[in-house]
């Protein structure tokens, strides 16, 4: 194959290209476009509607019209459900929109006039939006042609890439180079925090970023003092850099030789990673020589902290493996013992998918924590103290027989269907809840507990309010919902009782028309026997079909000039005409 064959077939296949890049491009930005065209139309009919149904109740504001507001409402929910709240114009909307519905709802006497300046607001932003589809085209058109040109200049340029093509080939024998492409990394997008929600574990790490820049507070707890050594003990807060701790003189441990033996040197200082070291613990343990700390609750509990950063994957392991190798080039000297618990004896580091890490927010002092469990979400505290605390709150249960603790009197009692409760929002300890002095404050023991007080002085003590059998709620809440049920439910035997009057008036309407139709027809006397749907002798066959309906069956007997008929009727009765006069009935 010739070179200008080669170029001949690169060249048609950038043209396809760019043609089928440009067709999908269009095909894109036509559906695009005819959905929002659509939105656009939906929003624009729906606000006309909301707006003229209460113009319409304004200046009919004397006559009652329930179907009308029920209408208004469904506006009303459809518009909130089909503007985007984070949208600043949609939100724009939004706000008029519920001003407009607020002064429907309280009568406002200005209200047709608000309505005129909520039309004008409305016109506006739907061609803002036309405007925004129109730039959108145009800029694509503009993309289009400028497919269109290039094709055409690739086109006339063959001949010059002929002429260049001597060029190209003399110049083949170059230092080659490849260009390295960067690969696209895609970054997802952790959910955003919600103060409505307490600190959990997420399956997603990525989604542990949410906390970053969030207040913690770590509640009070103790020191381990005179613990067994288990060589378990749990690294609750660490540093990346090793403390040296001067072990008491008291407490210094001898070291062993290599079957158990003690020898005449002694462990004078421990090294570890954990942060604010409290040393807990010497001693001989099956023969070999153990001290050990903890981080100190004196010096970090009762604190606020800061979350600054998440890490997880590689960027952790990077974290505790430069410890470990600290920890590693420490051993060297005999006089300092390596508190490697945590990496040897208990790899809770293994165990761990993600580390915080977390600044005092009074010190400034950093250092990091494997999940956050021990602490309060303060943001999430607040917001339940501002949705709760000194609120009423009413018991909705689904189990009659709840049965939970009057911690007033220590008692158990089946807490009353709803019953009213007030309700406090603190930290509480499991010290406080048990009431035993003999138990001590470990990391962990408090939690946000909800404390509800009746008027009998009854206390009970919940971590939620919400469960399987028994859910609470704001009292005034529940009382506000119940009136809405029942207005709506009053307002829905309005509606029934209206639709069986005007059901009612109708079947009257009708009646009166066929008792009219009846007596115009047959007379006074005659009439009213058919429109009561009775029979009498003397009545035509037209009468009685009237009255009665067309029987199931029928025979005619025809004789000399006399011509008689029997109708048979379902309900065993049998009309006997002679000549059209019904002249008997029979059973």
């Amino acid at each position: 194959m010739t070179i200008t064959e080669y170029i001949s077939i690169g060249t048609l296949t950038i043209s396809i290209l760019l043609l089928i890049f440009n067709a999908k491009k269009l095909l894109f930005v036509n559906v695009i476009t005819k959905e929002r065209i659509n939105y656009i139309e939906k929003l624009r009919n729906t606000l006309a509607e909301f707006i003229s149904l209460i113009e319409y109740e304004a200046i009919n504001e004397s006559k009652e019209n329930f179907e009308n507001y029920q209408l208004i409402i469904l506006k009303y929910n459809y518009l909130k459900l089909m503007l985007n709240p984070d949208n600043e114009i949609d939100k724009l909307i939004l706000l008029e929109i519920e001003n407009l519905y607020n002064s429907f709802n309280n009568k406002d006497k200005n209200i047709l006039e608000k309505c005129r300046s909520f039309t004008i607001m409305s016109q506006r932003v739907i061609h803002f939006e036309w405007k925004g589809i129109q730039n959108e085209t145009k800029y694509f058109i503009n993309k289009s042609k400028f497919t269109t040109n290039f094709l055409k200049i690739v086109k006339k340029s063959i001949p010059v890439l002929f002429l260049l093509f001597p060029i190209f080939s003399f110049s083949q024998i170059t230092i080659g180079s490849v260009e390295k492409k960067e690969i696209e990394i895609v970054e997802p997008k952790p959910i955003p925090f919600d103060s409505i929600n307490n600190y959990k574990e997420q399956e997603d790490l990525i989604n542990y970023k949410m906390y970053i820049g969030q207040k913690f507070y770590l509640p009070k707890y103790n020191n381990t003092e005179d613990a067994n050594y288990t060589g378990k003990e749990y690294p609750f807060m660490f540093s990346d850099s090793l403390s040296l701790v001067n072990i008491d003189p008291s407490k210094q441990l001898k070291m062993v030789d290599n079957i158990g033996r003690e020898t005449n040197k002694f462990y004078k200082n421990i090294f570890t990673y954990k942060y604010k070291p409290f040393h807990y613990f010497s001693g001989i343990v099956n023969g070999n020589a153990y001290a050990s700390i903890v981080t100190n609750a004196d010096e970090v509990s009762n604190k606020y902290y800061t979350v600054i950063d998440v890490f997880t994957g590689e960027e952790m392991n990077n974290i505790l493996n430069n410890i470990k190798t600290l920890i590693n080039k420490s051993n060297d000297n005999y006089e300092n013992y390596i508190d490697d618990v945590g990496f040897n004896n208990y790899d809770i580091f293994d165990m761990s998918k993600t580390i915080f890490k977390i600044q005092d927010d009074i010190t400034k002092e950093q250092s990091y924590v494997f999940n956050l469990n021990y602490f309060i979400l303060v943001p999430y505290f607040a917001k339940q103290k501002e949705i709760f605390n000194n609120k009423k709150v009413i018991a909705i249960l689904t189990d009659e027989n709840f049965e939970t603790t009057d911690f007033s009197k220590n008692e158990k009692f089946i807490l009353p269907n709803k019953s009213v409760w007030n309700c406090e929002v603190t930290l509480l300890s499991k010290k406080e809840i048990l009431a035993k002095d003999d138990i001590k404050l470990k990391i962990g023991s408090y939690f946000i507990a909800y404390k509800l007080t009746n008027e009998k002085g009854q206390i009970i003590i919940f971590k939620g309010l919400n469960g399987k059998t028994i859910n609470f709620k704001i009292y005034e809440d529940y009382i506000n919902e119940e009136n809405d049920k029942k207005l709506l439910q009053e307002q829905l035997i309005a509606k029934n009782k209206k639709l069986k009057q005007i059901e009612t008036e109708k079947r009257l309407a009708k009646e009166k028309e066929h008792l009219n139709k009846c007596i115009t027809k047959f007379g006074d006397y005659y009439g009213n026997l058919v429109n009561n749907g009775n029979i009498a002798i003397g009545m035509t066959k037209e009468m009685c079909e009237m009255s009665w309906g067309k029987p199931f069956d029928k025979s005619t007997i025809i004789y000399e000039n006399i011509t008689k008929e029997y109708w048979y009727y379902s309900w065993k009765k049998s009309l006997y005409f002679e000549n059209g006069k019904l002249i008997r009935i029979e059973k």
